[in-house]
């Protein structure tokens, strides 16, 4: 997929990319090790700091999302 269609699916699906900011990494930090992946672990602070549900099947994240008015979809 080039980055022009990627572009244009990210804007025909009203989709937004959210960069990574200090604030994310340094709650990164402080997060209990339930899960490995960093990736993931950095949508899930993500989630937190923006305000918004995850959309995913690993049900890694339901042990950080206990404590948090957010869910996990799918």
């Amino acid at each position: 997929m080039s980055m022009e269609n990627l572009q244009r699916l990210v804007w025909e699906n009203d989709m937004e990319i959210l960069p990574i900011r200090i604030e994310h990494t340094f709650l990164l930090r402080s997060l209990p090790y339930f899960h490995k992946d960093p990736f993931d672990r950095l949508i899930l602070v993500q989630s937190f700091l923006e305000d918004m549900d995850i959309v995913s099947s690993d049900e890694i994240f339901d042990h950080y999302l206990q404590d948090q008015p957010l869910v996990r979809i799918w």
